[in-house]
């Protein structure tokens, strides 16, 4: 039987090995790939967000585009060749290469950005945030960052964005109720009730007695909600709603994302000359309870920050040590992230329940 030739054999060898290398290339664009594009949609998302806000204060108007598909496709070739020399060997030995190979991969993404606007998407940001996506916000154990960024009102307590000349006793009234929110939260003595078909929502307390009573007795008070705290659970219909709420109940006015974000735009850090300048917008000062996101600048790149943006001519970001403002910066994110979701055909805008005085 003929014995099989070195060079055939290192021919087949090379073969098996680029062919090896179809099998592995999958997996591992798939390991790199996908942590590499979802990296790039979390950077730019962030980076879109905060010149929402930073334009916001510049009066300037921005649109927004949200990536609906990645689609990438890959290619892999190989290549062998086998060089032969004819004649003496004096006139091909050192410059001959025998055995030739190659591997080519190559990766072809198709990107596809949808635009957000129109009317729909108007009506999503300057609608109030749905009372069911509120409640799970703050149950989700952020209630000391979600109630003063996302709440306009309970049961007529407003919760004033910017300081004013109102009565200062209705702004001590909403941080009352916020600190006994968070007491009461803190010591998982409330919880709210969302029934499966989300249309039966309630505040329920419980487990109060006897370290919390007198806390939930302010509360109830301060809600003009007529119960005794003597231990057992206090059952309160919550509704989203304006003005005084109906007898034994709650009525929560929710901000809008629009809300949010000129709130948050008023926190901006622009520079002096810009305001006196009139290119950025001049604000009240920002009532206490709303002041969660703080968004700085500076005239050279920052060298720590979770988020940032050049505009006109100074960079504006987010402090990578600044804990409440990344956390700030984060839910309004998620905020957006969800409205835009629900521009989809068939969403429609929350209503406002408004009480008819009797």
């Amino acid at each position: 039987m003929p014995q099989r030739r070195p060079a055939t054999a290192l021919i087949l060898a090379l073969a098996c090995s680029t062919l090896g290398a179809c099998a592995v290339i999958g997996p591992s664009a798939i390991r790199s790939g996908r942590e590499t594009y979802g990296e790039a949609i979390r950077v730019t998302s962030d980076q879109q967000a905060l010149r929402t806000i930073v334009s916001h204060r510049y009066a300037e108007s921005t649109t927004s585009l949200t990536v609906a598909s990645i689609t990438a496709s890959m290619r892999f070739a190989s290549s062998a060749g086998f060089n032969v020399g004819i004649g003496p060997s004096d006139n091909y030995d050192g410059n001959l290469v025998p055995l030739s190979g190659g591997v080519a991969y190559e990766e072809n993404p198709t990107i596809s950005y949808l635009p957000v606007d129109g009317a729909r998407h108007v009506r999503q940001v300057l609608s109030p945030i749905p009372l069911d996506l509120y409640l799970l916000l703050v149950s989700a154990g952020d209630a000391d960052l979600v109630l003063p960024m996302l709440t306009d009102s309970v049961n007529g307590i407003r919760n004033h964005a910017f300081l004013s000349d109102e009565a200062p006793e209705r702004d001590t009234q909403f941080l009352t109720f916020l600190a006994l929110m968070e007491e009461l939260f803190a010591a998982r003595c409330i919880e709210w009730g969302i029934q499966p078909d989300s249309t039966r929502k309630s505040m329920v307390l419980f487990g109060y007695a006897p370290d919390h009573t007198d806390s939930v007795r302010e509360l109830l008070d301060l809600l003009n909600i007529d119960a005794e705290p003597d231990g057992r659970n206090i059952t309160i219909p919550v509704y989203l709603g304006v003005g005084e709420s109906a007898p034994g109940s709650v009525a929560i006015k929710t901000r809008s994302v629009y809300d949010v974000i000129r709130i948050a735009s008023a926190l901006v850090d622009a520079p002096e000359d810009h305001v006196a300048s009139n290119l950025a917008l001049a604000y009240p000062e920002v009532a206490s309870a709303s002041r969660q996101l703080h968004v700085r600048s500076s005239e050279k790149k920052p060298k720590s920050a979770v988020v940032s943006i050049k505009y006109q001519g100074h960079w504006f970001y987010v402090d990578a040590e600044d804990t409440d403002s990344r956390l700030a910066f984060q839910l309004l994110r998620l905020l957006v992230d969800v409205r835009l979701a629900d521009t989809g055909p068939g969403q429609r805008a929350p209503v406002l329940t408004v009480p008819v005085g009797g």
